[in-house]
């Protein structure tokens, strides 16, 4: 039998596309004011797993990966490419960046 994957333009998703594409998730949801507690509490994993799979340190369980995409749709596209067998970026500078400027502005937007 021959492996379905073989005739793939794309190897199979590595450890680093996983951890890449969930990172971006993460930060994009974080970006727009989701705290870390609240995501921690959706995907059922600790506030810290948030953190180190924000920083590409640690991946999310499987449950944790579909709870994600379940609460937050608009971040499916983000992941979808494991799936589809294509390449992730690993998170830029800018995308951290925007997600720090987020946080501020919703900062700045609770103490007004």
């Amino acid at each position: 039998m021959t492996d379905p994957n073989v005739l793939s333009l794309f190897p199979p998703p590595s450890l680093e596309d996983c951890e890449n594409a969930i990172s971006r998730a993460l930060l994009r949801l974080r970006a727009d004011g989701h705290h870390r507690d609240e995501l921690a509490r959706k995907l059922n994993c600790s506030a810290s797993t948030i953190d180190n799979a924000s920083n590409c340190r640690t991946q999310l369980h499987f449950e944790s990966v579909a709870l994600l995409a379940y609460h937050y749709p608009d971040v499916w596209p983000l992941i979808e490419g494991l799936w589809s067998l294509r390449p992730i970026a690993k998170p830029t500078l800018d995308d951290r960046i925007e997600r720090i400027e987020r946080e501020l502005d919703a900062i700045r937007e609770q103490a007004a």
